[in-house]
């Protein structure tokens, strides 16, 4: 392969716009649940749901930050973050998923898939590196973050 190093730019995640609607219906379902936790004398939830409804408004309207990864002969390089291919067990390029991204399992038990967006570069370039690392093996994204992405984020 004639590149030492790929790199690209992406974005963090896939951006959705929230309608105000969206905005709304969180605030009732928060508001609701934290009703129902104070009628059941829990204090401490109700504040811990109304916190979390807070963040998680906050947190929908952000938008994703550019991101910058790298392959390198030694290992994945996101944003800051380095994951040497001796911690990575295998790869996917998931091109079917609109961004197209790389799916990496990984050996830690706490973080067992690593998802990077693939933006401005050919995928089978990037499989075509990888190859000469990590064994090919189909993966898909965990079920937390499909539901995450259903909610919009």
């Amino acid at each position: 392969m004639p590149h030492d190093v790929i790199t690209w730019d992406a974005p963090e995640y896939h951006h959705f716009e929230k309608s105000t609607d969206w905005y709304w219906s969180l605030g009732i379902i928060t508001i609701c649940i934290t009703i129902i936790c104070l009628l059941f004398n829990n204090i401490l939830f109700a504040i811990f749901i109304l916190l979390s409804g807070f963040v998680t408004a906050l947190y929908g309207g952000r938008s994703p930050e550019l991101i910058h990864i790298e392959l390198r002969p030694r290992g994945l390089v996101v944003k800051d973050k380095f994951y040497p291919y001796t911690t990575l067990d295998s790869f996917w390029v998931d091109e079917e998923d609109h961004p197209q991204k790389v799916i990496f399992k990984s050996k830690k038990l706490l973080m067992p898939y690593i998802v990077v967006p693939v933006s401005h570069i050919h995928p089978e370039d990037i499989r075509m590196y990888l190859r000469m690392y990590l064994k090919e093996v189909e993966h898909h994204e965990s079920l937390g973050h499909k539901v995450l992405e259903y909610f919009g984020f």
